[in-house]
């Protein structure tokens, strides 16, 4: 393990084009962080409350889950060639219900926003997709397997997470959180 960087908080973080990228939800800025020297590079504030910042390696691009903005969505900022210049805001992508966590899964970003899963094409930065859960409410990160075409989405009340089918959207199943 080795120390990088003098960051007062990371309480998001992620990984790609050499570079850590750490999110200070208090200071509502995303720091950049070389994963070789440990060296800061740029830092930048959102425009809304961070939740999680994501690379999201087709467009090369960060993602900034802002649950807490208004309207709540994902803010969009382009990185730059020169790896030490601070990244473009090229756009928000509005989530109604909030946008929590962020899992990508090929060229397709997914969210938990309210009660449902939503699916968000990254080329284009628009909603494709968005699923019922079954849930009253969804909490931390969807998990997403290719190969099957499947997602699981959680529950945030009562441990319930439920299987959804990513070629038919609803949910096609729960398991509900055993108990004595």
């Amino acid at each position: 393990m080795t120390r990088l960087g003098h960051l007062l908080s990371a309480d998001s973080a992620d990984e790609g084009a050499g570079l850590i990228f750490a999110a200070d939800r208090v200071q509502q800025t995303v720091t950049a962080v070389d994963a070789r020297t440990g060296r800061t590079g740029f830092s930048f504030m959102t425009e809304g409350p961070i939740d999680y910042v994501r690379y999201v390696p087709p467009t090369g691009e960060l993602w900034v889950t802002e649950p807490g903005a208004s309207p709540p969505g994902i803010e969009v900022f382009r990185l730059s060639a020169d790896r030490g210049a601070e990244p473009q805001r090229v756009g928000f992508i509005v989530v109604t219900g909030g946008s929590e966590a962020l899992a990508l899964s090929g060229h397709t970003a997914y969210t938990h926003a309210g009660s449902d899963l939503v699916a968000i094409d990254v080329a284009t930065h628009s909603v494709a997709a968005r699923w019922p859960t079954g849930c009253s409410g969804t909490h931390g990160f969807p998990q997403i397997d290719p190969r099957h075409r499947l997602a699981v989405a959680s529950c945030a009340s009562d441990g319930t997470v439920s299987l959804l089918s990513l070629k038919t959207g609803p949910a096609t199943g729960a398991l509900r959180r055993w108990r004595r």
